[in-house]
């Protein structure tokens, strides 16, 4: 497991315990947030006794689960140690490493949670196969990732600075070994590791304020803030350290990029991809497939 929202610290410059980092670890759980109509999960959980919030990062999810959910005891695990205490009695945080081992689990889970790991797991049937594994049967899993590639419902996009950075970005994680696009893949292999009522939403996410109504605004300004953090903190590493660029060809496509992010002429969006899955009860029980409340950011259905 590596911790949430940052990729491996050898290709990335920003220290997990930055001011950087921790604003980019608030957005992107306002935006998790608010792109899911203020509901913090999607899995129809009910009640669960123990719950694991896997990479917790700065422990925010953990901390409001445990506030919203008092009977439950809930466990933030990460690689690194959780910056602040808890503040909620029935919450707690470890450092750990999932995929080494689970020695901190001291028991299975009713409820595991995953978000924004941002990279693909060196063994991801491994990794998926001790989430099966350490849930009591009945439990659900819940992952949620960013699918990274732009996208746009016209030409807006083409040829923008905006565009030239993504694509240059994916291939710099491309060249590094890595697939930030990974979760596409999750809903067959977790059939593979035994899981059932494999369920998958994915959401539309403006990058900036061009998408019409209140909420899609504030969405699309806490996304563009988002993508502005991200652009500050990992180009250098990704365009000069990986793909070769000098500073001044860089500082220059940055310049234009955040341009690009005041335009709400350029209409892109990002998918934000969620899939839950369930452990199957005993044979002589039976599990039911359940539906899901709440509303996408937009009723169309992204690929």
């Amino acid at each position: 497991m590596v911790h949430r929202r940052r990729p491996r610290p050898s290709f990335f410059a920003p220290s997990g315990q930055s001011s950087r980092y921790y604003k980019h670890v608030l957005i992107q759980h306002e935006l998790s947030t608010e792109v899911h109509a203020g509901r913090l999960y999607l899995a129809p959980v009910t009640n669960p006794r123990r719950v694991l919030d896997v990479g917790t990062g700065t422990g925010d999810w953990a901390l409001q689960f445990a506030r919203q959910n008092p009977a439950s005891s809930v466990l933030g695990v990460d690689v690194v140690p959780v910056k602040s205490a808890p503040t909620e009695p029935n919450c707690s945080f470890c450092v750990g490493d999932v995929e080494e081992d689970w020695q901190f689990a001291s028991g299975k889970f009713d409820y595991i949670y995953a978000r924004s790991l941002a990279r693909k797991f060196a063994d991801t049937r491994s990794y998926l196969a001790s989430v099966y594994s350490n849930l009591h049967p009945g439990g659900f899993a819940e992952f949620q990732e960013w699918i990274t590639e732009l996208r746009c419902p016209n030409s807006s996009l083409e040829g923008t600075a905006l565009q030239k950075w993504n694509l240059g970005m994916l291939q710099a994680f491309k060249r590094i070994g890595q697939e930030l696009d990974f979760i596409h893949g999750y809903p067959s292999k977790l059939a593979e590791a035994g899981f059932v009522n494999i369920t998958e939403r994915r959401y539309p996410v403006p990058v900036t304020c061009w998408a019409p109504g209140k909420r899609l605004q504030r969405i699309g300004a806490l996304m563009r803030q988002n993508t502005a953090v991200v652009l500050e903190m990992y180009s250098e590493t990704l365009f000069i350290g990986v793909l070769g660029w000098t500073k001044e060809e860089l500082h220059t496509l940055m310049h234009n990029v955040r341009n690009d992010l005041l335009n709400n002429n350029i209409h892109c969006f990002a998918i934000l991809m969620t899939v839950y899955c369930q452990r199957p009860m005993p044979l002589n029980s039976s599990s039911t497939k359940f539906p899901v409340s709440g509303t996408p950011v937009s009723a169309s259905k992204a690929r």
